[in-house]
């Protein structure tokens, strides 16, 4: 009971951070567009009275519609559906203020043509929208933004066409270039805001699924994805970012979004309520067909026109918010908390569309912050799903706890028991496993080394030289080898025996040793009284430098048997190459065999380079 009031209070304390954050979202983006309105706002006389003229035909001039007697004034600013293109006019009174900037806050225009005229004379002309590349535009702006240039002496005429196959919507709003500029400035910050926190929530989601793995995060991180996206598109972002010269994929990927949205949230709602063991039949059947829906609307939007396929998806987005909504009212009543929560938000996402399809079909007036409201509600949205996935993940942990802690004290019991007897058993495998270490290090020197002189022996020498080969044709670098063979060693062993021979090899290869001084070089005993020394990217006359001064060593090592001075010398051949493939490996060794050969041939105790 007392985790139950913890976890209550927790969960309040959650709540009421997401609302606080919201509001304060809400008053930090408020003021930044109202006040700065309200400072920059124009004297009452440059408020815009609009008129509008219909062109069905789609085929009206400037000149046909300036003479057109149709004009009616109007206070809407959007229209919904339409099909024909729309004139606009409006009247600005002269002005001592000159430089000024008409932004239409609605990014999903197919073709504005805008006229400014003073005394019947045209002056400026502009064509915009999403037919022309973003940078076409007179203001690079996500909206578009048009410079006004206003007259000390006489009105000015403002006439703009509209063409757009989708909803007609043209929020207008008039600056000065200052309030503009300013008002560009705030926008932008508040735009890297609200894409920064999305990114921040889609990784988040996404660090989530892969550390904890429950299905809920990644349908999540899908549905957090796919509102991003929507924010950029809705808010002009993708157009001016990821698909500047071309706007077809706004409209294809606007509908594409919002079914993988709703797709999305249907999975997430059906993964929690599966979690839950809240999943009926009936939910899952109904759940399961709109997630048929989406995904066929998804394929519609490349066969049907994009107003029928806008329609079609916004009321399909309208039947799941419902659904969803139902769903949560039905589950009110099994005491779970985050129910609670889910069922207020797509209340409040249900208001959310019901105003945006009321405002973009003009059946209530648009806000100044309209294009705010969805960014907003993404936000929150966010913030509010990732808060209950969280809420739940908690709820099961205290389950969790509660029964591991039923467990603990039969566990501990056990664990008594079984210390004891792993104890033992421990110290024996501790002893065993630190015997085969040692044995498995010998066994790995013995494989390694050559058990009387102590270098590498003949088996690292073709694990090594293999290894140098690739190197040096990958780096395209120099290979040198020494072979180097002790002079009548066989009259040797005959004359003082095999154990006085062990005892010259093993001084010849301390030599040998000695006189190898790079990390890199490596000496091995290839065979018998036969010494291989490797040399990576020496050239031939260092190599030939480095075998001459272990000839000499071996010259002045004063060997004694039976208290005489017995001399030993060596010869050796010297050979470099430079490696093109695996096969020149064996033309070195042999460079390097047949001068060691010509080395003996005339006279031993000498070094001879390999030429060709």
């Amino acid at each position: 009971m007392g985790t139950e009031n913890q976890l209550s209070t927790h969960s309040q304390r959650h709540m009421f951070l997401i609302i606080w954050v919201a509001l304060w979202m809400l008053t930090l983006c408020i003021p930044s567009h109202v006040l700065a309105n309200a400072t920059t706002q124009l004297s009452p006389s440059y408020k815009i009275q609009l008129e509008y003229l219909t062109d069905p035909s789609l085929q009206d001039t400037i000149h046909q519609a300036r003479r057109s007697t149709a004009w009616q004034q109007t206070k809407k600013r959007s229209f919904g559906f339409q099909e024909a293109a729309y004139w606009f006019h409006f009247t600005l009174p002269k002005s001592t203020q000159i430089e000024h900037v008409l932004e239409i806050r609605y990014p999903f225009l197919n073709h504005i043509g805008l006229y400014i005229f003073q005394n019947n004379e045209l002056l400026q002309r502009f064509h915009a929208g999403q037919e022309y590349p973003f940078a076409k535009r007179p203001i690079l702006h996500r909206h578009f933004a048009f410079p006004l240039t206003l007259s000390p002496t006489t009105e000015t005429h403002v006439y703009f066409r509209v063409k757009n196959n989708g909803i007609m919507q043209i929020p207008l709003k008039l600056w000065s270039t200052p309030a503009f500029q300013k008002s560009k400035q705030i926008d932008n910050i508040l735009q890297g805001f609200f894409i920064g926190a999305m990114l921040i929530i889609v990784f988040y989601s996404l660090i989530l699924f892969i550390s904890i793995g429950y299905i809920e995060y990644f349908h999540y991180f899908i549905h957090i994805c796919c509102f991003s996206c929507l924010l950029l598109i809705t808010s002009g972002l993708g157009f001016q970012f990821i698909w500047p010269k071309h706007a077809e994929p706004s409209n294809t990927l606007l509908i594409i979004f919002l079914m993988l949205a709703s797709l999305s949230a249907c999975l997430l709602k059906m993964a929690y309520l599966k979690r839950q063991k809240q999943l009926t039949h009936a939910l899952s059947t109904w759940l399961s067909m709109l997630i048929t829906f989406s995904v066929v609307v998804m394929m519609l939007v490349f066969l049907l026109p994009y107003v029928v396929n806008l329609i079609i998806a916004v009321g399909l987005l309208l039947i799941v918010t419902l659904s969803l909504l139902c769903i949560g009212i039905q589950l009110t009543n099994k005491h779970d908390t985050s129910i609670y929560y889910y069922t207020i938000f797509w209340l409040l996402f249900l208001l959310l569309i019901i105003y945006e399809v009321s405002s973009k079909l003009g059946f209530i007036p648009l806000s100044n912050i309209d294009h705010l409201l969805l960014q907003l509600t993404g936000l929150l949205e966010a913030g509010i799903l990732i808060f209950l996935l969280k809420l739940h993940i908690q709820s099961e942990q205290s389950k969790r706890s509660a029964t591991e802690e039923t467990l603990s004290t039969m566990q501990k019991t056990q664990q008594q028991v079984l210390e004891k007897s792993i104890q033992g058993r421990t110290i024996q495998l501790e002893t065993q496993v630190e015997k085969l270490l040692k044995d498995n290090a010998e066994l790995n020197r013995i494989n390694q080394y050559d058990s009387l002189t102590n270098v590498f022996n003949r088996h690292s020498f073709n694990l090594r030289y293999k290894q140098l080969v690739k190197q040096a044709i990958q780096d395209k670098e120099i290979l040198s080898m020494i072979i180097v063979d002790i002079d009548h060693f066989k009259n040797f062993n005959d004359n003082y025996g095999h154990h006085t021979g062990d005892q010259c090899l093993q001084k010849v290869a301390q030599t040998l040793q000695s006189e190898v001084h790079r990390s890199q070089d490596m000496l091995f005993r290839y065979g018998g009284e036969e010494f291989v020394i490797l040399l990576p990217n020496t050239i031939s006359r260092g190599s030939y430098t480095i075998a001459d001064r272990m000839r000499t060593a071996i010259e002045n090592i004063h060997f004694m048997v039976e208290g005489k001075r017995v001399p030993i010398t060596i010869s050796g051949g010297v050979a470099s190459l430079y490696l093109h493939q695996e096969e020149d490996a064996h033309t070195l060794f042999n460079f390097a065999d047949t001068a060691l050969y010509e080395a003996k041939n005339s006279g031993r105790n000498r070094v001879n380079i390999f030429t060709l």
